[in-house]
């Protein structure tokens, strides 16, 4: 987490991070579309897989691997 935070690009108050993501719709779409289900199936260390992948910080491999050894 404090990885993450050290990442950004720039500081938000919690009240503005949380407005963005109400604007964008983001919340209610990111739960319809599975969100919580491969939550609760991978865990949150597969979640920050994901976003690290995302950001161009690991490759692919990182959350194949991952997913294979939970197999």
């Amino acid at each position: 987490m404090v990885a993450m935070v050290e990442g950004s690009t720039r500081e938000l108050s919690a009240a503005d991070h949380l407005q963005l993501h109400r604007d964008a719709g983001d919340f209610a779409r990111w739960g319809r579309r599975g969100g919580l289900r491969t939550l609760a199936l991978y865990g949150s260390p597969y979640f920050s897989l994901l976003t690290r992948l995302r950001w161009g910080r690991v490759e692919v491999e990182a959350p194949v691997s991952y997913l294979e050894a939970l197999r």
